[in-house]
């Protein structure tokens, strides 16, 4: 799957495990590592949903949670779907996700 991040500094911020540790401590640094990785191993999110791994949103994004209260937030990045007047992308059929945010799930 194709990932796109919705800054620079989120992007740099996921692709190092060291800077990951220090804000967000090293089990969930880990564990946002290896969710990148699922992300990247998956053809289409909907995968991950069925797994359990992601959950959607009522806002139309995906949640998937990482231990100690964290969880990274994404949506379909798919040019098509852009449009407020186009209808929701079927979960089966993104294989691009854009990740928002990674921010405390409480």
């Amino acid at each position: 799957m194709d990932i796109a991040f919705q800054t620079r500094a989120l992007r740099d911020l996921c692709e190092d495990e060291l800077r990951l540790s220090a804000r967000f401590g090293s089990d969930a640094a880990t564990q946002i590592i290896a969710r990148m990785a699922d992300l990247r191993a998956t053809e289409a999110i909907q995968e991950l949903v069925k797994a359990g791994l992601c959950v959607p949103l009522e806002d139309g994004r995906l949640a998937s949670s990482i231990d100690a209260g964290w969880r990274i937030v994404l949506a379909p990045n798919h040019l098509q779907r852009r449009r407020a007047s186009s209808p929701p992308l079927p979960w089966s059929q993104v294989t691009r996700v854009k990740v928002f945010a990674i921010e405390n799930a409480t």
